[in-house]
């Protein structure tokens, strides 16, 4: 999905993350009105708020001033480093997914473990 403002990349963040501009607002400490303003290209985010995102849901600082790359940023973890290049390309995939849609995949390999595990013990 390409989104061709800083405006849109934060509306974007603040749907997956699934905060209305209310709530939004109230973890950037900023006001309603303000988020509006961001969203619709009125203006410009301050380091704050970008910032902020980067931290709360590892959200790619390059991507929201930028647009390029990805939107999530993968941590940095030693195990992370040792796994193959397709798994590190499914992380990136899969992170880039809507939150709701990451649940649903969450919640389908769970119950199929699950049922691996039952199958296990019988």
């Amino acid at each position: 999905m390409q989104l061709k403002s800083i405006g849109k990349r934060i509306a974007y963040v603040r749907t997956v993350v699934g905060l209305s501009q209310e709530e939004f607002a109230r973890k950037m400490d900023k006001t309603k009105s303000v988020i509006s303003h961001i969203e619709s290209d009125r203006r410009t985010p301050s380091f704050d708020v970008i910032i902020n995102m980067a931290e709360l849901w590892n959200i790619s600082t390059d991507w929201v001033i930028l647009g390029r790359g990805q939107m999530y940023v993968l941590p940095d973890d030693h195990w992370l480093n040792n796994t193959t290049p397709e798994v590190q390309e499914f992380l990136k995939v899969f992170l880039d997914l809507p939150e709701e849609m990451r649940k649903k995949i969450l919640d389908m390999i769970e119950s199929y473990l699950s049922d691996q595990l039952l199958r296990l013990k019988k």
